[in-house]
C-alpha cells in the first residue's frame, strides 16, 4: 500500500497517456487514408484536364492549317474555271 502511495497516481495517468497515443494514432492513419483519396482524386482530374487541353490545342492549331487549305480550294476552283472559260 505504501508503494501505491508513492505512484502519486501516475500508473493510471500513464494507462491514460498510451490510450490517448492510440487514439491519435488511429486519428493520423484515418487523416493519411483520406489525404491519398484525394490525392487520387486530384491526380484524376488533373489527368482530365491535361486531356481536355489537349484536344482543344489540337483544334485550335489546326484551325489555321484547315483555313488555308480551304484558301487554296478556292483560289484553286477559280482558276479551273477561268482555265474552263479560256477553251
Amino acid at each position: 500500500m505504501a508503494e501505491k502511495n508513492k505512484s502519486n497516481g501516475w500508473h493510471e495517468w500513464g494507462k491514460h497517456v498510451l490510450a490517448e497515443l492510440k487514439r491519435a494514432a488511429e486519428c493520423d492513419t484515418k487523416l493519411f487514408e483520406k489525404v491519398s483519396d484525394i490525392d487520387k482524386k486530384l491526380s484524376v482530374l488533373e489527368t482530365k484536364v491535361y486531356l481536355r487541353t489537349g484536344i482543344i490545342s489540337i483544334i485550335v492549331g489546326s484551325i489555321p492549317s484547315i483555313i488555308a487549305v480551304i484558301w487554296v480550294l478556292i483560289k484553286f476552283s477559280n482558276l479551273l474555271k477561268e482555265l474552263s472559260e479560256i477553251q
